[in-house]
């Protein structure tokens, strides 16, 4: 089960893996991920399809105007603008392939040259994931214009971090 500790401990373990001015996550379930990336860029720009989530994290980072929570829905709300980091936190597998490939594809043409793209995936099995862990970051693997820079697999989970070529 994926808790504010469980978060916690893999921000932790992926803060060697990270580095960034301007970061962009779709999935606002977690505040706590707000705050460690705010702590560190400059802007901070967040997604959810949950109106609920996204309040629980504006009411957390009231305090941090550099941080943009917004409702949305991928692929369809999309934010604008060119990002240093751009993480897929336990996300990935809620689309089908094709729709994945569009996000991937969305995310490599929307990070500066350099930029990171972050996936963290559980690797468990749940009714309502269209696909494993594992079969989001091979579809993320696949891009073109990313090249692995790092990849972590420990706990049940797995995060693969890509740069933009």
């Amino acid at each position: 089960e994926i808790n504010e500790d469980t978060v916690k401990t893999r921000l932790h373990r992926a803060r060697g893996l990270l580095r960034d001015e301007l970061y962009a996550r779709a999935g606002a379930a977690s505040a706590e991920a707000f705050q460690f990336h705010a702590s560190r860029c400059d802007r901070v720009v967040a997604l959810d399809c949950s109106e609920s989530a996204v309040m629980r994290a504006q009411r957390r980072c009231a305090d941090l105007p550099h941080v943009h929570l917004a409702v949305g829905e991928l692929p369809g709300a999309w934010p604008a603008g060119r990002f240093d980091l751009i993480v897929f936190s336990e996300l990935g597998y809620y689309f089908d392939t094709g729709e994945l490939v569009g996000l991937r594809n969305r995310a490599t043409d929307s990070l500066v040259p350099n930029g990171v793209l972050v996936a963290v995936h559980w690797l468990g099995v749940s009714e309502d994931h269209v696909l494993s862990g594992d079969a989001v970051h091979r579809v993320l693997r696949a891009g073109r214009g990313l090249r692995r820079i790092a990849q972590f697999r420990d706990g049940g989970f797995r995060l693969d971090t890509w740069e933009r070529t």
